[in-house]
């Protein structure tokens, strides 16, 4: 894949991402207007539910879909592949969907702390069915580099629940009729995924010793969803039970606005991860230099891109929570820095555990997720009665801080990359030198803005940062665009 096709399906992929970040959002006033509190506490508890139990049902194999199928151009042995993997969806989406079933009555109780929201979650594992097999689907799309129409359909599935939910909870004021269009439409998504992703397969029976390689692979995984949890969001039980709700409301606004660093890396993930398979499973020993290219630019470029953000928002903190909420949620602008940097490790964290996919080193992923997880609930439980808030902050930055260590030195062993370590800490001075500058002149959010990209903009170049290379590539970005 060439660099700028590499880059362009990358900034496809981001907005896609925002904008079904941005249709969630887009719900909230419909839902609140038209449910009672009770009504759309449900709703929130299904979508947490669903959200948990994908993992859990798809056994991790949309990961598993494009580590194995990435490059695989022989449509024989991808319909090896692909069939050895849905025999494990198959027993594993069963199995947990009839337990679910089975002990329905418990989980009412359970997730809705009331026997009496039976229907409703028969509807939710139905639901949970049909985003099971979407994921799966839709991961083949994404190992074959179809990322326009893997996007379309992400797009299509965010924006049908804003249509949704603004045509019928309005009319009906009752959750189980949304429910009954998200499982259709999610029916539909599932098939249309399946169709665009069947070019690339040929039905054939299934290799046993890939289902056992694929289990192998794929369940270590499976924790890692719980495990991530625990760190971005166990420190909110932790405050509210040791300082207030309150308080909790604050530091969730700092932490919400923070994350923002984190969606930079995830979708250019989405794309780094297939064009790395895709070489890996090549077998060639030339290409683990191009893999070596593709990490060490994907790392650098977005920590060129990351950086300056942090110092910009450090700088203009007080206008910046202001335009997302009101000003009683304007918390310390250090607690935003050390719970940003924390969250722009975990991106590279992020980054280090595709590099160990490769190696099917997922078992290594689980442990550091487990040791970062504990050592985010020690911490927690020390820090938040001394420092309040801060406390809180400072475990999320030093577990993903050791985390991302781990990941590195470990990834290191199969990619052997390196870091523009010289450049890097010019951008954090330079970065630092324009976030206490605009901390000290205080402009108003978007001339700051202004200012501060400038600032930073023309120090790189000044400095040889951002050089003829940076500038060319992105010349060719926007002329293939305008094309």
């Amino acid at each position: 894949m060439s660099n700028i096709k590499f880059f362009r399906g990358s900034i496809f992929i981001f907005i896609v991402f925002v904008l079904n970040k941005f249709s969630y959002v887009l719900t909230v006033p419909a839902l609140t207007k038209n449910l009672t509190q009770s009504q759309y506490g449900a709703w929130i508890q299904v979508w947490v539910t669903v959200g948990l139990l994908i993992p859990l049902t798809s056994f991790c194999l949309g990961t598993a879909a494009v580590r194995y199928l990435a490059g695989e151009r022989n449509k024989v042995e991808a319909g090896k592949i692909f069939m050895s993997m849905f025999i494990i969806l198959f027993v594993s989406m069963v199995s947990i969907l009839l337990l679910l079933i089975i002990f329905a009555p418990f989980l009412s109780y359970l997730i809705f702390s009331s026997i009496s929201f039976i229907s409703l979650v028969y509807l939710t594992i139905t639901w949970l069915g049909f985003k099971t097999t979407f994921a799966f689907f839709s991961s083949i799309l994404q190992a074959y580099e179809e990322f326009k129409k893997y996007g379309l359909l992400l797009l299509l599935d965010g924006i049908s629940l804003v249509i949704f939910v603004y045509i019928i909870i309005p009319t009906t004021r009752q959750i189980e009729f949304l429910l009954y269009a998200l499982i259709i439409f999610g029916g539909l998504l599932s098939l249309i995924s399946f169709i665009w992703a069947k070019k690339y397969i040929v039905f054939t029976s299934p290799s046993w010793s890939r289902i056992k390689d694929i289990v192998f692979y794929s369940l270590p995984l499976i924790p890692n969803a719980a495990l991530s949890w625990i760190i971005s969001s166990s420190d909110r039980y932790f405050i509210t039970h040791m300082l207030s709700l309150a308080e909790n409301g604050v530091y969730s606004v700092t932490y919400t606005i923070s994350s923002i660093i984190y969606l930079l890396f995830v979708p250019l993930g989405v794309v780094l991860f297939p064009v790395i398979c895709s070489y890996w499973n090549q077998d060639n020993e030339n290409n683990k230099n191009e893999i070596k290219k593709y990490i060490e630019n994907t790392i650098y470029y977005l920590l060129l891109i990351a950086i300056p953000i942090i110092g910009g928002v450090f700088g203009l903190w007080p206008s910046v929570v202001s335009l997302f909420s009101s000003t009683q949620y304007v918390t310390s602008r250090f607690l935003f820095l050390v719970i940003s940097l924390g969250i722009m490790f975990n991106g590279i964290n992020l980054i280090n555990g595709y590099v160990l996919q490769l190696g099917k080193k997922t078992s290594t992923i689980m442990v550091i997720s487990a040791t970062g997880a504990l050592l985010n609930l020690g911490l927690n439980f020390i820090l938040i009665p001394k420092y309040g808030l801060m406390g809180a902050g400072i475990a999320t930055f030093i577990s993903y801080l050791l985390m991302v260590i781990a990941s590195m030195t470990t990834a290191r062993e199969i990619i052997s990359y390196s870091m523009e370590w010289k450049k890097l800490l010019a951008c954090l001075s330079i970065s630092a030198v324009m976030g206490f500058g605009l901390w000290l002149c205080q402009p108003r959010l978007f001339l700051g803005s202004a200012i501060g990209v400038a600032f930073y903009v023309v120090l790189m170049m000044v400095f040889g940062i951002i050089d003829k290379k940076e500038i060319n590539l992105v010349k060719k970005f926007v002329s293939s665009v305008s094309r």
